[in-house]
């Protein structure tokens, strides 16, 4: 449990923010948060493959499969899954395989998610794996026994990525895979495995001598949340601050080394760049949840630090001007390393605090990163910031003359998430919880997208803050509610995701689908793309035990009841 004091005292952590409706025996009533994720025996009945036994003879001739196809799903029974653990014991380190109620406690749920799992909703086992071929036996027992297998990164997520919603589940953990394999230096890329995080990776990075690196310093673009590690990030297709530079992880991985869920090894590519060889299965494990197989290394790029860097805090009257002034940058190709935007709301929380020195108008704020070769090209690229925010109607216009002043200006995004804390705090009590919301439109509706929630919001009587990767489009509209008010901020949250898909946008920017979004889907891509990967799920995981219900529904007998604390 973590208090105020601690919030306040920056302690390093690893974990962001959404908490339970229902408080945790023994725990305090302070938010919890999160940063910025799988033989039959003896005498034992043969059950038949879970796609092989579906209810159309004419299914599996079908390029698509719907809900209506599906039989009713089965899994192992307590007797089977004390089996797989036995075999299991045989094929690695007993000592890795626990029961320990701190550990099942830690696996079942991170603190993002409004409600706390029931005991039925927890795992059985905890397997930790240390490597690509112990992850191979691994599955190839969960497999057999057809055990319901929940793979687990970095525990980051933010939509109940790793939440247990079948019986006798088991939750293979690979954050002890976290070795920094091999720096190509020459050809600007990096093999890892997958418990390796974005900042171990460029704390290894920034100890490389000049000499090996060209007289560069080298980094890795994707900043999401701290701790969050390249098996997760890759599962959700994360990106962070970044984004506007760098992308998201699908463009900045260049293969894959996965487990299927017959323990099947594949590797997606080799480290050339450019590839025509074949389908683009890299792209296929991008944003699948631990649906479709288990990352266990994978070969990302990586970039050249820029030697000069300056941050620039820009002010507008309003959102549309705001929006209007990103749209001219990126028409006048301009590529900047961030575009962030804090809403008026935030910018109370950020007077408020005591974590940043300088005091802001509350007005809609760009803070935004500029880098490049020499001060001639950043100089450059400032005045021509400056140019387009005033022609826009910019009411202020601030920059870094140095490396101290950039720091300082940048701390009110760089701490946002503390911010807020120390916010809700204030408002609400320490009974407040806060819900982090993602979504994505056209930067042109970008605009509109905000006015409108922001509506939505205030007519459902919360209070929320906002954060946005603004040149990605991305929306972080986070809302604060008391326990009483769950329902309320559940119906905002689904109205918010109706919205963005109205203005051509997407229900989820970089936090994936997981469970609670994942009735919204339909909506986004069409009925026909839902079963099609439907169909892509039951091809590579015939027993549907890798992660099942999330992303897509497999049960035609699921009865989700509309919200995020739905029992399965």
């Amino acid at each position: 449990m973590f208090t105020r004091n601690i919030i306040k005292g920056k302690v390093h952590l690893f974990r962001n923010v959404r908490s339970y409706s229902t408080k945790p025996s023994g725990s305090s009533s302070t938010l919890k948060y999160i940063a910025g994720g799988f033989l039959l025996g003896s005498g034992a009945t043969l059950i038949y493959s879970y796609s092989s036994n579906l209810k159309s003879s004419n299914s599996t001739n079908k390029s698509t499969i719907s809900v209506s196809d599906l039989p009713k799903l089965v899994y192992g029974d307590e007797k089977q899954l004390q089996h797989a653990i036995e075999e299991l014991k045989t094929k690695i380190n007993p000592l890795n395989i626990t029961q320990h109620p701190d550990t099942i406690l830690s696996h079942s749920d991170n603190g993002c998610n409004p409600i706390k799992p029931l005991d039925s909703q927890k795992p059985r086992y905890v397997v930790f794996a240390e490597s690509t071929e112990e992850v191979s036996e691994i599955l190839k027992v969960m497999h057999k026994y057809k055990i319901p297998t929940i793979p687990y990164g970095g525990g980051t997520s933010l939509e109940q990525h790793f939440f247990t919603t079948r019986d006798n589940s088991v939750v293979l953990n690979t954050s002890r895979m976290n070795k920094v394999l091999k720096i190509n230096e020459d050809d600007l890329d990096a093999s890892v495995q997958c418990g390796v995080t974005w900042n171990q990776l460029n704390d290894t990075l920034a100890e490389l001598p000049l000499t090996v690196s060209g007289g560069s310093c080298l980094k890795f673009g994707c900043d999401c949340g701290l701790n969050a590690n390249m098996s997760g990030m890759i599962a959700t297709n994360a990106s962070g601050i970044g984004a506007q530079k760098h992308g998201s992880m699908v463009q900045n991985v260049i293969s894959i080394t996965a487990v299927l869920a017959d323990g099947t090894i594949v590797k997606t590519r080799q480290r050339p760049r450019k590839s025509s060889a074949g389908y683009n299965l890299t792209g296929l494990f991008s944003g699948s949840e631990g649906t479709l197989g288990v990352v266990t290394e994978c070969i990302v790029k990586l970039t050249v630090v820029d030697p000069i860097e300056t941050v620039c805090v820009v002010q507008f009257d309003d959102l549309y001007k705001a929006s209007g002034a990103v749209s001219k940058f990126a028409q006048k190709g301009l590529v900047l390393d961030a575009i962030e935007m804090l809403d008026p709301n935030m910018m109370k929380a950020v007077n408020f605090s005591s974590q940043v020195n300088q005091t802001f108008d509350i007005k809609p704020t760009l803070f935004m990163k500029l880098s490049g070769i020499n001060n001639v090209v950043v100089d450059e690229m400032v005045k021509e910031v400056k140019k387009i925010s005033e022609e826009q109607g910019s009411s202020s216009f601030k920059f870094a003359k140095d490396k101290e002043e950039e720091l300082e200006l940048f701390a009110a995004r760089k701490n946002a998430l503390w911010i807020m804390l120390d916010y809700g705090y204030e408002l609400f009590g320490e009974d407040v919880k806060l819900w982090i919301t993602d979504a994505a439109v056209p930067l042109s509706k970008a605009a509109e997208y905000l006015k409108r929630s922001n509506e939505i919001v205030e007519k459902a009587g919360l209070t929320s803050v906002t954060v946005a990767h603004l040149g990605a489009g991305n929306f972080h509209i986070d809302l604060y509610y008391l326990p009483h008010q769950l329902p309320v901020c559940e119906k905002v949250v689904k109205d918010m995701c109706k919205l963005s898909i109205e203005l051509e946008g997407t229900i989820t920017g970089e936090h994936g689908i997981g469970l609670g979004k994942k009735e919204l889907l339909p909506l986004e891509i069409g009925d026909a793309s839902v079963d099609l990967m439907r169909k892509i799920k039951l091809s590579l995981d015939p027993n549907a035990i890798l992660n099942p219900d999330k992303v897509i529904k497999i049960d035609p007998e699921e009865k989700f009841n509309g919200t995020w604390s739905g029992k399965y």
